[in-house]
């Protein structure tokens, strides 16, 4: 997303864009939507893009963009049907809204997707900045 572009033509350019390809087709190294602010509806369209493409990234950063729990919860959405391999390696959701229980929803689903493909790697998760108890985070 560059500076200055909205959300709605950025996902209208992407859909374009990957259009052009076979579903699964499409893994990107960094998938930046970061300091732009996206509705929950924004964010689903986006997640959605990218789904109904099967497109994958190894990282997602999407961290000061006012997202609320709707719309991190719809990244666990977007990783459900995902093969367990091609889970980002990486998320950055820091100073955003999102609260405790939002994040322990995304935590487990993360734990459940990565248990499913040995052998384990690490998962960055960056979340500072957001509404979660301290005490929750390991």
């Amino acid at each position: 997303l560059e500076l200055g572009q909205q959300p709605v033509d950025f996902c209208s350019h992407l859909a374009e864009a990957l259009s052009w390809h076979p579903p699964g087709a499409c893994r990107f190294d960094n998938i930046d939507v970061s300091k732009v602010p996206w509705t929950t509806a924004g964010f689903r369209e986006l997640l959605g893009i990218l789904q109904g493409r099967a497109a994958t990234t190894q990282r997602l950063k999407a961290y000061r963009c006012r997202l609320e729990d709707e719309a991190v919860l719809e990244i666990a959405t977007w990783l459900h049907p995902m093969p367990p391999q091609l889970v980002p390696r990486e998320v950055h959701l820091s100073d955003n809204e999102m609260s405790t229980e939002t994040f322990e929803h995304l935590v487990c689903t993360l734990e459940v997707k990565l248990a499913a493909c040995p052998p384990r790697v690490p998962l960055w998760l960056r979340i500072e900045g957001n509404r979660i108890k301290p005490e929750t985070v390991q």
